[in-house]
């Protein structure tokens, strides 16, 4: 999964006491993956769904997916975060996901196209 994003491979067990987040990112509506989507964390104590700009480069962990939609962050300190993954032309995924020392935490974002108004 996402060589260039995975990091060593190694099981979640063998993270001493840290977490995994994994999943794929998908377009459901064209049934396909979504390449280079930009996956990352936020302190589930954020307010509200407002991000300033920059907000993924300040984040907690953030990656991007390969080309089967892949993505995996390690290394999460266990706790709750608000997981978000976008792209552009799409509206961003989000939500509050709980990691658990030791283990992985599976969670597979579907994106929606922008509705264009016209």
């Amino acid at each position: 999964m996402c060589g260039a994003c995975v990091g060593s491979g190694q099981p979640a067990s063998a993270l001493d006491g840290l977490g995994v987040i994994e999943g794929w990112v998908s377009d459901p509506e064209r049934s396909r993956p979504v390449w280079r989507a930009n996956v990352y964390l936020r302190p589930a104590t954020d307010t509200g769904w407002y991000e300033p700009a920059g907000a993924a480069e300040d984040s907690t962990r953030n990656v991007y997916t390969d080309s089967l939609g892949a993505y995996r962050l390690r290394g999460v300190v266990p706790g709750e975060y608000r997981l978000i993954a976008r792209f552009p032309g799409f509206k961003a995924f989000r939500k509050v996901i709980r990691v658990r020392a030791g283990t992985v935490t599976r969670e597979n974002p579907a994106l929606r196209p922008l509705e264009t108004g016209y």
